[in-house]
């Protein structure tokens, strides 16, 4: 907003019926200003309020830069939650080619487009209790 939109919001203001009772009376309150001069002193002061108040606002959106990567790839720790498989399975089906993976910042990261992909495989339940690197749990592929 410029300093011309907060003078016309301030002039609308005073010679309407929405200006501030408090602003008003505290700008008849001045010695200084006579019954003349309460209108310009209102709108004086009004403008300062609304400056202020625009420099204290905060912005309602902020413009978020997202990489190319950060566009093709997800976490794995994600990818794993979404699929209900761990994270280890997952980097082994990588290397194995059934999902497309990179490795950055010594992170595994999985394709987004691979979500929905092989969605039908059938593979072991985990629990907690469960060690991944068990025998019992070796992936085999299908």
């Amino acid at each position: 907003m410029s300093d011309e939109e907060l003078y016309l919001e301030a002039t609308n203001e005073v010679e309407g019926e929405k200006n501030d009772p408090a602003l008003l009376t505290k700008v008849m309150a001045l010695p200084e200003v006579d019954r003349v001069k309460v209108k310009y002193q209102y709108i004086k002061l009004r403008v300062e309020q609304l400056a202020k108040n625009k420099a204290e606002e905060k912005p309602t959106f902020t413009k978020i830069i997202v990489d190319e990567f950060h566009l093709k790839y997800m976490p794995i720790a994600e990818f794993s939650k979404i699929k209900s498989v761990p994270e280890k399975i997952i980097i082994e089906m990588i290397r194995d080619g059934f999902y497309v993976g990179q490795i950055k910042d010594n992170e595994w990261y999985v394709s987004r487009d691979e979500v929905g992909r092989y969605d039908n495989i059938k593979r072991p339940k985990y629990t907690s209790q469960q060690s991944i690197n068990s025998k019992e749990q070796e992936y085999i592929p299908v």
